[in-house]
């Protein structure tokens, strides 16, 4: 839930079940290599904004736009979508 803040400002008492998770190797910006372990988890909220206090500069800078999408619009959007097929395959089986 920590990471949940952090990303999106969102403070919720619980999450759901994990729907996912993958694991991968990531080059950061300063050269360091790190082992990320991703775990995907359903949440239900009233808000929906989000906050970007909580991110770095980096995230600042190559995160232009932010906004939630319909499965549908993840299915046929150009844009650059993280983990894009693991999004779509969980989400399309709710």
């Amino acid at each position: 839930m920590r990471e949940l803040q952090e990303e999106t400002g969102l403070t919720v008492g619980s999450v759901g079940q994990q729907v996912a998770s993958r694991n991968f190797t990531l080059l950061l910006p300063s050269g360091e290599t790190v082992a990320a372990d991703e775990r995907f988890f359903i949440i239900h909220t009233e808000r929906v904004d989000i906050d970007n206090l909580g991110w770095t500069a980096n995230e600042k800078e190559v995160i232009g736009n932010h906004h939630w999408w319909t499965i549908e619009v993840l299915k046929h959007s150009d844009e650059t979508i993280f983990p894009r097929e693991l999004l779509i395959d969980t989400l399309g089986k709710l």
